[in-house]
């Protein structure tokens, strides 16, 4: 888990974050499934999921879209798309589009 110290310095209010990898990891073992099921359906080695969940390699955006699609689980798009900086430029922009007064 992250703590937030940007939001904690302007709201006071304490923000923890649990890093993508982590929440692979959870999906999978709450399967129980293994490192290498997961590898084999997304046609991957079992390094490259453990680096994953570790949070060692990042996990690119079609990579997100298998894992996702292989544990049958949609909410981890969820968590992916919140740490996606594409994702959270598009949020911040349709939050204080351009011009607004």
């Amino acid at each position: 888990m992250v703590v937030d110290l940007k939001t904690y310095k302007k709201t006071r209010k304490l923000a923890v974050s649990i890093p993508f990898g982590e929440h692979i990891a959870l999906a999978r073992k709450n399967q129980e499934k293994t490192q290498i099921w997961l590898a084999t359906r997304v046609g991957c080695d079992q390094s490259v999921v453990s680096r994953w969940e570790t949070g060692a390699l990042d996990v690119q955006p079609a990579d997100a879209a298998d894992i996702a699609e292989a544990l049958n689980n949609p909410a981890l798009l969820k968590h992916y798309c919140a740490i996606c900086r594409a994702s959270q430029t598009y949020l911040k922009m349709c939050q204080n589009p351009r011009g607004a007064a």
